[in-house]
């Protein structure tokens, strides 16, 4: 197993304890991301910082496995977008 399986298996484990598998929808999902995103723009030490980034990342993740998204396709996608972009 990989890294980012062993992530979704956490997240899933922690998603299923709690029943939110059953009540998340895309929506709820986009919203949750933007209010922890904010939480993360707000933090103010290292330790919140990783705990708001650690919300976002669980969001956005459980997000790619709604939609069926490869997570390393849309990078490679957006990083071929952004390199093409001249910064000067």
């Amino acid at each position: 197993m990989n890294k980012l399986d062993a992530i979704f298996d956490v997240i899933q484990n922690m998603r299923e304890q709690f029943g939110w598998q059953e009540t998340d929808t895309v929506d709820f999902l986009r919203q949750c991301i933007f209010e922890e995103s904010q939480e993360l723009l707000n933090a103010s030490d290292v330790q919140e910082i990783k705990h708001e980034l650690a919300d976002v990342l669980m969001y956005a993740l459980t997000l790619t496995k709604m939609l069926d998204v490869d997570v390393l396709e849309i990078i490679k996608d957006k990083a071929e977008i952004v390199l093409k972009r001249n910064y000067d």
